[in-house]
């Protein structure tokens, strides 16, 4: 997640923030939304080039639809649908999890 979109959101935050005494319903939500895409880069910086091919080869067609119906911006939609469709995918998906070395220093956003 990135770029123009994320740059709007954190705009209209801004704005929020200041009409609002210095709360922001839309920095929650951005917030929320960059932890997801944060979790995701981890799980993926976890895997082998084993796990790559695992988890393209348990794509259904059903699943591969799904990748077409939701952007980038809509990880939590994605991945919540992606688990319903193919469970398995969430046991690979905590398998780099809980394999992989973090990707990002402590303390980092």
């Amino acid at each position: 997640m990135g770029g123009i979109v994320t740059g709007f959101r954190g705009a209209l935050g801004v704005a929020e923030s200041i009409l609002n005494g210095g709360r922001s319903s839309e920095f929650r939500a951005l917030r929320k939304d960059l932890s997801i895409h944060r979790f995701i880069r981890r799980v993926f910086h976890g895997f082998t080039q084993t796990d790559y091919v695992r988890l393209l080869d348990m794509l259904n067609p059903s699943t591969k639809r799904l990748l077409s119906v939701f952007t980038r911006d809509e990880a939590n939609k994605l991945l919540l649908n992606l688990f319903l469709k193919q469970p398995r995918l969430l046991l690979l998906g905590l398998r780099g999890f809980l394999l992989g070395r973090a990707p990002f220093p402590p303390g980092e956003i």
